[in-house]
């Protein structure tokens, strides 16, 4: 299989469990780009939306095997930013500390989704992860959002 084919399945495959989960993640969509100028116009639509972006920092680390094969190790990382827009949902407590943790147990379930029995999408190990949360003000609203970086394993094989 190319490399190039490899990688699109994992990001696809990811995408698509993502996808069977929306609910209880609380967005209304993912999709795979980095950030879209047009985020706000989503979150105030489904009140959540959520981001892939592969190679978030821009590598993916290969390591060839010795012996002449063409096996090869990965390890690169997808980030997945969401962003939350309580104000116009019954979702919100109308409190900052609340609804701070309501986002970051989103971004917790995400987590689950993909660790454990469930590490595993298409050809990608999950093996680590980071989770950041905060928050900013946009004139009336506050947006709220986490990023989850995922760390992946894979190994290519003939």
């Amino acid at each position: 299989m190319a490399t190039k084919t490899l990688f699109n399945n994992i990001v696809d495959a990811f995408i698509a469990k993502i996808n069977l989960n929306l609910v209880i993640l609380g967005v209304g969509g993912v999709e795979e780009r980095a950030e879209d100028p047009a985020v706000l116009d989503k979150v105030r639509k489904f009140g959540g939306y959520m981001y892939v972006i592969p190679l978030a920092e821009g590598r993916d680390r290969m390591d060839n095997m010795m012996g002449g094969t063409k096996d090869m190790y990965h390890n690169f990382s997808m980030n997945v930013v969401a962003y939350y827009d309580f104000t116009a949902t019954t979702k919100s407590s109308k409190s900052l500390t609340s609804d701070l943790r309501l986002t970051r147990d989103y971004g917790y379930t995400l987590i689950d989704l993909f660790n454990g029995d469930d590490n595993q999408v298409g050809k990608g190990f999950f093996y680590r992860f980071e989770l950041e949360q905060g928050y900013y003000e946009i004139i009336d609203r506050i947006i709220y959002t986490y990023n989850v970086k995922f760390f992946v394993k894979v190994l290519e094989t003939e």
